[in-house]
């Protein structure tokens, strides 16, 4: 169900704030909290004939990963880490 405050939330973020216009592409980063807004974004943004990426994160998860970096463990859970932030798993 759509919320007609998010939709003008959403409008006037990207026609005010952003100066969004016709074939403008845009970047969305969000946590998945924010998931009605990005909807509501995402369906101005088609209003609009702009085109938008987005990027889900969850914030809880990422730092609960960051929690497993143990710095007595001579590297082995910074390298884990930094080869699972680089292959984006």
């Amino acid at each position: 169900m759509k919320d007609p405050r998010l939709e003008q939330l959403a409008h006037l973020m990207l026609t005010h704030s952003m100066k969004i216009q016709k074939g403008d592409a845009f970047h969305i980063t969000a946590d998945i909290n924010g998931l009605p807004l990005v909807k509501a974004l995402l369906r101005q943004s088609r209003e609009l004939s702009a085109l938008a990426e987005v990027q889900l994160t969850q914030q809880e998860v990422e730092r609960l990963l960051l929690e497993q970096l143990n710095p007595d463990d001579d590297g082995h859970s910074r390298d884990f880490l930094t080869d699972l932030s680089e292959t984006g798993i």
